[in-house]
């Protein structure tokens, strides 16, 4: 099972741990897991491509570390603006699909309440949340299968990689 599976299914397992009584701290593993699925998912497609090989897996490792999709990159501009304005010449007017949109907007969401688990030590979460946010990433994999390899797809990844050096 590949890493982004085992963290999804991490996720659900942690959600559903304790239904009677959760612990706050298995509630927010089970919060940020499905970013990091989705994360670790996004990462591995995007790097594929240049090093399809298993002997040249350092060498995804190592792209995959370096690239802007890092936790402290501003995903609106990566995520939420898929028709962002860095890519459009290279984009020939192609449309946006739907579920790549989905795909994006999952993704800054997820990354949102993955924020709020690691860092807001106020806030509280339920045994309703975690199990949806799972949900939510599993569906942004699907939506991803429908857009993989599409021209808009392959312009997505690559603004994961290459976002701030893109002229535009």
């Amino acid at each position: 099972m590949r890493l982004h599976a085992e963290s999804l299914k991490q996720a659900q397992f942690l959600a559903r741990k304790n239904p009677q009584k959760p612990t706050q701290a298995s509630l927010r593993r089970s919060v940020s897991a499905p970013y990091y699925a989705l994360f670790r998912f996004q990462v591995n497609d995007a790097t594929r491509p240049m090093f399809p090989s298993s002997a040249h897996h350092p060498l995804r490792n190592s792209l995959a570390r370096a690239s802007p999709l890092g936790h402290e990159t501003d995903r609106r501009g990566i995520h939420q603006d898929v028709d962002t304005p860095k890519l459009a010449s290279g984009l020939n007017n192609q449309p946006v699909q739907q579920e790549l949109v989905d795909v994006a907007t999952a993704f800054v969401q997820l990354h949102e309440a993955c924020n709020d688990a690691n860092y807001n030590r106020a806030l509280r979460f339920t045994l309703w949340e975690a199990p949806d946010l799972a949900d939510q990433a599993d569906q942004a994999f699907r939506d991803w299968s429908q857009v993989r390899g599409s021209f808009r797809a392959e312009a997505f990844l690559t603004s994961l990689l290459a976002y701030r050096h893109i002229q535009g």
